[in-house]
């Protein structure tokens, strides 16, 4: 069976979105041949060239979004117009305030009768010309719903499939005239309405680009028209030829999102990079974002119109198809794999850096704590009420038929602070202390986790590090070390985490925070001088020499080595993808500019915090939760989906929420041990690469396997049976019997 594979600016390059996971994913289904149909960012992705490819990989077919337009022979006078008519139609729908309901289905053309009521004569010589005497097949399907914008788009394919591309006519002044009549028609968003001409230039060559893939020869029977089914890694722009290929000759679709690319565009529309991958960019105006936002919800509504199946990776991409128009039906939830064995020796590591005995350490957290199946059930707000050595009420047993909870396990309450974390069974309840009234407060219980009372030993209180005392390196542990990790960028929201440890240290002088991340924009770089700024006013030089509490180990990727830093595709939302730091899967540690390994960086934290305002799939913490660390982070996005009570969430933008919050982990090492076997147990449930190849496995077997016969027609007793049913009726004979 060939799979068509459709990416954006990712596999097979050796860069770009998803790549870690498309590769992955290929490589675990080996029993499927594979066509690449790829479209590229960049002259740099391009000479950067492919991955080593598999043997099932039979083809790979890319195209260039993002060069010089391919103008081709002009178009005669019949082409144009009917071409501007259908670019008229794309124009209203992005231009209008609501996306238009989609056109009903054709129905079928009832049958030709006489005036007495029987069939004519006509209809009998057609029965007759196209029946035969074997049984009659299944109905025919119905024939797809389609919507103006999508008859537009097979309009302008057919155009272009047949006389050459039309970019040079999309970004005519012939068609800026269109888009401008779009813009001022009655119904348009009033953003668009401002719409000047630099404004009309500037969506016209956008347009034009993301149009390209119309004029592609991939939809031939040897193509993407041949294939058992398309397989769309992200939406937008890449599942617009398994669109075309859906519509035309009818092939399965298959859309996975782990971050929404309309949400990308809603939330980072300001930014456009140039065509040359520069990280300089452009500032676009609201008119076109208007415009562009509701090109590309039209396109998304069709996508999710004409698949088979929509695989969000989180709960939160989902919501955000179901508000785009994805029928609930189709969606179904597919976490994105990560490799956890380069984080096996951190979970077995001792406090102080140096390799633990696994047999009793934070290492065996999945096979001697509490599983993912409970933790899920504690984010769900199921109330189990089990103590130590009891089973929690409706605990089932995991797949392998091993139990949900050992004997030692103890519950653990995780709480929304400012607020109480508290272990039950084990020992007297310690309130969070924070700022103010706010840390004496009980706060509303989200969930339980379960995990070994003696997972994951924790060191001693350390004493304050003297004056002149140099800053540690490596794994070392102090007990007191907090780590952020990701990408630097606003939607991070590092000033407040800044913040937020400036109370952390006044109360504990030997807290110390490390960040660790990239910076691989000017944006990004402009952030991170802000961020430094900030650390050197609220943490200035010590007059006794002790080093800075705040700790930057930054990498700004090379011009021409990214590594996999990658696309965001489910994690933070300012990204290309609304995505993760590195991409789903995309662990980027030891990667070319990415600066320190990340299994080292984990290994020396006691708690890994993330402070973001927008997220998508946090990718950093699934790496804590692999690493068997204790995590605080704010409720946004998929955070709490991920995290399934067995970390601290607190809210965004709120410093003293976050501070009391890690306070409260620093001083429990018994506590925060417990939370990291529970968060590891949970994270090899869940977030492995194991689990998210079988669940494509599935899910390919599903959509390409042959529709199962209709059952054979049963004899009733004292039921009316239809005589053709017997095939001893005469080709009129058996017109005449549908009649009755």
């Amino acid at each position: 069976m060939r799979i068509g594979l459709l990416t954006d600016g990712g596999y097979p390059y050796v860069n770009g979105e998803a790549r870690l996971w498309c590769d992955r994913l290929v490589r675990g289904l080996g029993t499927y041949a594979f066509d690449v149909y790829a479209f590229s960012r960049g002259s740099r992705q391009e000479d950067l060239g492919w991955v080593r490819l598999p043997e099932h990989v039979h083809r790979v077919r890319t195209a260039a979004l993002w060069d010089a337009p391919d103008d081709g022979p002009r178009p005669g006078r019949r082409v144009r117009r009917e071409a501007l008519e259908h670019f008229a139609a794309l124009a209203t729908t992005a231009c209008a305030a609501t996306t238009p309901p989609p056109l009903p289905a054709p129905a079928a053309p009832p049958p030709a009768t006489s005036p007495g009521g029987l069939l004519g004569l006509t209809a009998l010589a057609g029965i007759a010309a196209t029946s035969s005497t074997a049984p009659a097949g299944p109905p025919a399907p119905a024939p797809p719903v389609t919507s103006p914008f999508a008859e537009a788009l097979l309009g302008l394919t057919a155009l272009a499939q047949e006389h050459g591309p039309l970019s040079g006519l999309l970004r005519s002044e012939a068609a800026v005239r269109v888009l401008e009549s779009a813009c001022r028609a009655t119904g348009a968003v009033p953003a668009a309405r401002r719409a000047r001409v630099p404004d009309l230039l500037l969506i016209a060559d956008l347009v034009e680009r993301a149009l390209r893939p119309l004029a592609l020869d991939w939809y031939d029977a040897d193509g993407l028209g041949g294939v058992g089914l398309c397989h769309a890694t992200t939406g937008g722009i890449a599942a617009l030829p398994g669109l075309l290929a859906h519509h035309l000759h009818g092939v399965p679709l298959l859309v996975t999102e782990y971050g929404v690319r309309l949400r990308t565009l809603y939330l980072d529309g300001a930014r456009h990079l140039d065509e040359d991958e520069r990280t300089t960019a452009r500032t676009l105006g609201a008119p076109v974002r208007a415009v562009l936002g509701g090109f590309h919800r039209a396109l998304a509504a069709d996508v999710y119109r004409a698949a088979s199946l929509i695989t969000p990776g989180n709960a939160h991409a989902r919501r955000w198809q179901e508000r785009c128009g994805a029928d609930p039906e189709k969606l179904r939830t597919v976490y994105p794999g990560m490799d956890a064995e380069r984080f096996a020796g951190v979970a077995g590591a001792s406090p102080h850096g140096t390799a633990a005995d696994t047999g009793d350490g934070a290492g065996t957290a999945a096979d001697a704590g509490g599983t993912a199946a409970d933790a899920g059930r504690a984010a769900a707000g199921t109330g189990a009420s089990a103590r130590t050595g009891k089973t929690a009420p409706g605990a089932d047993a995991t797949p392998s038929g091993t139990e949900t909870r050992p004997a030692e396990a103890v519950e653990v309450r995780i709480a929304y602070v400012p607020g109480e974390v508290e272990p039950l069974g084990g020992r007297p309840a310690r309130p969070f202390r924070g700022t103010g009234d706010a840390g004496e407060r009980r706060a509303p219980v989200l969930g339980r986790a379960y995990a070994r009372a003696d997972a994951a030993p924790e060191p001693g209180t350390p004493p304050v590090p003297p004056p002149g005392a140099p800053a540690r390196t490596g794994t070392e542990r102090s007990g007191w070390d907090l780590v952020w990790v990701g990408r630097i960028e606003p939607a991070k929201d590092l000033h407040t985490l800044l913040r937020a440890f400036t109370t952390v240290h006044e109360a504990e002088p030997r807290a110390t925070l490390r960040l660790v991340g990239t910076a691989d924009d000017e944006a990004a770089r402009t952030y991170l001088d802000s961020c430094r700024a900030l650390t050197a006013t609220l943490f200035p030089a010590d007059p006794e020499g002790r080093p800075c509490p705040v700790r930057f180990d930054l990498a700004v990727p090379e011009a021409d080595a990214e590594g996999d830093t990658g696309a965001k595709d489910a994690g933070t939302d300012a990204g290309t993808d609304a995505g993760t730091d590195r991409g789903p899967g995309g662990e980027s540690g030891g990667g070319p500019g990415f600066g320190p390994d990340l299994a080292e960086v984990y290994a020396g934290a006691d708690a890994v915090v993330l402070s973001s305002t927008a997220e998508g799939f946090p990718i950093s913490l699934v790496e804590a939760m692999f690493c068997a660390r204790a995590t605080v982070s704010t409720d946004v996005g998929a955070v709490l989906e991920v995290v399934g009570g067995t970390g601290v969430v607190v809210p965004p933008r709120e410093p003293a929420a976050l501070a009391a919050a890690c306070l409260g982990l620093l001083r429990d090492p018994e506590h925060r041990a417990l939370l990291g076997a529970a968060a590891r147990a949970r994270a090899l449930e869940l977030f492995t690469v194991e689990q998210n190849i079988a669940a494509f496995r599935a899910i390919y077997h599903d959509l390409t396997a042959p529709p199962h016969p209709a059952p054979p027609l049963l004899a009733v007793p004292g039921a009316r049976t239809a005589s053709w049913a017997a095939g001893d009726l005469t080709t009129t004979e058996r017109a005449m019997e549908t009649t009755r």
